[in-house]
């Protein structure tokens, strides 16, 4: 939901954002393993700094059996060897919802849900 409103943002589109959480805090803290499409969309939506200083990129995962046998990997590709870009879930979503430079914050009302929609005649607007 939070990279939809960045990219919205991002297309000068005014976003506001109804969370269930309390606060930003709300959820555990956790690593997100993001793939070469998140990365791209997070890239065109001017993220590419975020990723650049705080993603740890690494390989993908292989799996071997218990013996020992490779069940699953990647080949050995320069690409593959920086395929996933990992990042923490707090950082990102801190980026997302105040932008890179800090200061294009995108609202968010904490502690709500939306529960209905009403679609007004106008094309680009929704009445909540």
């Amino acid at each position: 939901g939070m990279t939809l409103a960045r990219t919205m943002r991002h297309l000068k589109m005014d976003v506001k954002v109804f969370d269930r959480a309390h606060d930003r805090h709300a959820q555990a803290n956790r690593g997100l393993g993001l793939w070469d499409n998140s990365q791209l969309c997070l890239r065109s939506i001017g993220m590419a700094p975020f990723l650049d200083s705080h993603a740890r990129f690494v390989p993908p995962a292989a799996y071997r059996s218990v013996d020992g046998t490779w069940l699953s990997r990647c080949s050995n590709t320069p690409k593959n060897q920086r395929r996933v870009a990992c990042v923490e879930q707090a950082q990102l979503l801190s980026v997302l919802e105040h932008g890179i430079s800090g200061n294009d914050s995108i609202h968010v009302e904490w502690g709500k849900q939306v529960v209905a929609v009403d679609e007004t005649s106008k094309p680009d607007s929704v009445v909540l």
